[in-house]
């Protein structure tokens, strides 16, 4: 008897499964060539419109700095989806695409968007005056708890931006919830401008920190880090682990012509106690290049909690160990984005995202090109690109690299589903070379480090416009993700603002055992 192809029988049983359903009117399916195998069978997403965007809120293809960005979240149970709009409002839809509610935010829009545990509560956290926090009834769309953060790091005045929502002064940056606590973040930036001597104009950030424990039912302050005043430097993102009872942070600052001493210095890695708020480590990734070490989205920690990866603004990849007591040891610290000189003007990729899984293996994201700031603080768009930037790479648990990929386009971010090995990558435009060719998702699995292909592409989804904002849903079942309209060379828009809800658990069988 001859021995079957596996891939000839994972192509024949996925078009029977999408023959039946199709039949059964439950799912619409497209066929995709990939890398000169058998077609790859993906689902075609429910698309949803959204409410028309602001001229200001949209992108251009050939700008690197980016506008327009909106925070969506899935609730835990999966029958939810909201979205913090750039029209000053949160959206709560099922997963039809059917809005229940919204609530109209009456200084300026929601920056971070999460769910109880329960599904029963939605989270916001505003760039506004005050910087507000509040759990909103999912049931009913109505305000439970509200908790301004402006009267411990500052209020910030009303005018508007024009772009970047994360200039705005007074901003929740991040929350994460548990069955027992709800963790916020929440910065206060002060834009100031400096003469130097030549002449120049540059600006400085002053920056005041404050990361709190509320109890989510009702707002209960349970805790605050620090417990007296504010850290001299940001912490844009956190990340908990249940296995560790341990919240973890970084400290990141802006660019100034010189570093003040600061309290709470840059690139500084912390773990503070869930429970009390106390710290219980930490460890500093000093700087290269550059004058400050960022660390932005680029934390995670493994499930088991064991390890704990970053990647810096300049390109770098570490990895630690979570030892006993506890305390970070630095097991690596990859260069994975040499800094460049083209035309005279330094470049490099950014680390932009990291996950680092229960084995030690890790996997990093470089966003686009930059270019190096000069002595004035001005950052100009770079002549060429970087050859790591936008590019996905895999680590193994000794820094060795064992895989990489060239996205085709920008990288936005990259979400993990660690039951099922899925990964999803966000693409947006090139700016560089002005093209919206690749931008969409593209969905790839994971097989572990040691496998002859570690890394298995499933399929793509392309999009007209761009997408920087997701979620995947807790259970790995589907994935959502908003699209915004791009601006093209000929100012014609591509694109529209709309919804996409992409089903998962079909396209990538049966889960990964790690």
């Amino acid at each position: 008897m001859r021995a079957r192809n596996p891939a000839v029988m994972r192509y024949v049983l996925a078009a029977g499964l999408a023959g039946l359903l199709l039949a059964a009117g439950l799912l619409v399916w497209r066929a995709e060539k990939g890398g000169g195998g058998p077609a790859v069978l993906s689902a075609v997403p429910k698309e949803v419109a959204l409410w028309p965007l602001a001229s200001e809120n949209i992108s251009s293809v050939g700008e690197w700095q980016k506008k327009g960005d909106e925070a969506v979240a899935v609730s835990p149970d999966g029958k939810w989806i909201a979205v913090a709009g750039l029209d000053e409002a949160v959206h709560l839809l099922d997963v039809a695409g059917r809005e229940r509610w919204s609530y109209r935010i009456p200084e300026r829009y929601g920056h971070s968007l999460v769910f109880s545990t329960d599904s029963k509560l939605l989270f916001v956290g505003e760039c506004s005056v005050d910087g507000a926090v509040y759990g909103i009834d999912v049931e009913s769309g109505k305000k439970q708890w509200e908790y301004s953060v402006g009267s411990d790091v500052g209020r910030s005045g009303s005018n508007r931006p024009v772009n970047y929502r994360t200039l705005d002064k007074c901003c929740i940056f991040d929350l994460s919830a548990t069955e027992d606590a709800l963790f916020v973040v929440g910065t206060h930036r002060d834009r100031r401008f400096e003469e130097l001597p030549n002449g120049a104009r540059i600006v400085n950030d002053v920056l005041d920190t404050v990361v709190y424990s509320f109890h989510p039912a009702d707002g209960k302050l349970l805790w605050r880090y620090p417990a007296r005043g504010t850290m001299d430097t940001h912490m844009p993102y956190l990340v908990y682990s249940k296995t560790l009872g341990q919240v973890i942070g970084a400290n990141t600052s802006y660019w100034r012509p010189s570093m003040p001493q600061e309290k709470y210095p840059n690139g500084t890695v912390r773990l503070i106690d869930a429970r009390t708020g106390v710290e219980s480590c930490s460890c500093r990734i000093m700087p290269t290049f550059m004058s400050f070490t960022s660390l932005w989205y680029s934390l995670s920690v493994s499930p088991n909690g064991r390890f704990v990866s970053a990647g810096t603004v300049d390109g770098r990849l570490v990895l630690f160990e979570v030892r006993p007591g506890p305390s970070l040891v630095k097991l690596w610290e990859k260069d994975v984005s040499t800094l460049l000189t083209v035309s005279g003007i330094p470049i490099y990729a950014p680390s932009s995202r990291s996950v680092v899984l229960d084995n030690g293996d890790v996997f990093m994201t470089s966003g686009s090109t930059f270019a190096r700031q000069t002595t004035a603080g001005v950052v100009r768009q770079p002549p060429n690109r970087h050859p790591d930037s936008n590019s996905v790479f895999l680590f193994d648990r000794n820094g060795d690299i064992v895989w990489k990929w060239k996205a085709p386009g920008g990288i936005a971010d990259m979400f993990y589903h660690p039951g099922s090995g899925m990964i999803v990558i966000s693409v947006e435009h090139d700016y560089l070379q002005k093209s919206l060719d690749a931008a969409g998702f593209y969905f790839l699995k994971y097989r572990g480090s040691q496998a002859p292909q570690p890394v298995e592409r499933f399929g793509s989804l392309q999009l007209g416009g761009i997408s920087r904002s997701g979620a995947l849903a807790q259970d790995g079942s589907f994935f959502v993700a908003v699209e915004l309209p791009v601006r093209r060379t000929d100012d014609t828009l591509a694109g529209e603002h709309k919804l996409h809800i992409v089903p998962l658990r079909s396209m990538v069988g049966a889960p990964v055992v790690q």
